[in-house]
């Protein structure tokens, strides 16, 4: 039994959580004005195989779908306004970003409400089961049923998820890989390493944090970092070395910038995040 969290509210939201509930989900309904906001999606996901969303804000659905992306799971949406239902998995090369960027109009389409609810069940058990044939399915109302087309790697346009988080190391100064850390971690009992053991910052939220975390890391949530950036800097001192990491190495690239324009001197982020020290330093540590 699949584990669905269903955003969105009113007639149509009912109808779907109902339609889903009936083909065997275990289906958390969310509420987009109190619970699915910024800040607060990665825990509403944490347990999640998968986010639908069926509400009328588009801004709503950008938010699932970087949520789902960043938690690596499939996102499946209704867009009632555009007579619209379509999959999308950032994993498999795809999210709602490369079929249209915020502020690009949609079709303006009248669809039925159940013939969109049956199509948005029926994708959600597609991308479930499997995930890389229905990723990238865009289902569009005719007037009489559902055309169908799909996106591709080959679709992906600026300002998708995969673009705006891609961090480019400019030298090797701001960045530090996973084995390499691993040696500074060992600190002078490794031959030809000549650094101060440096202080890890975990910039991850509570959840991830209580799943997996380096020993001896002080966390840090990077919404809460620039209100305890005077607390990190009275701590360590703003000439400490300080590697930031984070899950992929996209937050702590950011919160990177907030240190060194706080005045720290010397920080660096890993890259690839604790998923990759995992895979190259430590296969013991659970990834998620």
């Amino acid at each position: 039994m699949a584990s669905v969290v269903l955003v969105g509210g009113g007639d149509l939201g009912a109808a779907l959580g109902s339609a889903l509930q009936a083909s065997g989900h275990a289906v958390t309904v969310a509420s987009a004005a109190d619970e699915f906001v910024p800040g607060r999606t990665f825990d509403l996901l944490l347990e999640a195989d998968a986010v639908v969303v069926a509400d009328d804000d588009a801004e709503l659905r950008y938010l699932a779908n970087d949520a789902a992306a960043v938690r690596g799971i499939p996102m499946v949406w209704i867009d009632a306004a555009a007579g619209e239902v379509g999959a999308a998995f950032d994993e498999h090369g795809v999210d709602y970003r490369d079929l249209r960027a915020p502020g690009e109009p949609a079709p303006a389409i009248d669809a039925p409400a159940e013939a969109l609810v049956d199509e948005a069940t029926r994708l959600t058990a597609a991308i479930l089961d499997d995930p890389a044939a229905a990723a990238g399915t865009v289902r569009t109302w005719d007037g009489d049923a559902f055309r169908e087309r799909h996106l591709t790697r080959a679709d992906a346009r600026p300002g998708s998820l995969e673009e705006r988080t891609e961090i480019p190391e400019p030298d090797a100064s701001r960045s530090v890989t996973a084995p390499q850390l691993a040696k500074l971690l060992a600190g002078a009992t490794t031959l030809g390493v000549h650094e101060a053991v440096p202080v890890l910052l975990d910039v991850r939220e509570d959840p991830e944090v209580s799943f997996v975390t380096l020993p001896g890391a002080v966390h840090i949530p990077i919404g809460r970092l620039p209100e305890r950036i005077d607390e990190l800097r009275d701590e360590v001192g703003a000439d400490a070395a300080i590697v930031v990491y984070c899950h992929h190495g996209v937050r702590s690239s950011r919160a990177m910038g907030m240190l060194e324009r706080a005045g720290f001197t010397r920080v660096r982020h890993l890259t690839g995040g604790i998923d990759a020290y995992a895979v190259q330093v430590d296969p013991e540590l659970p990834r998620y």
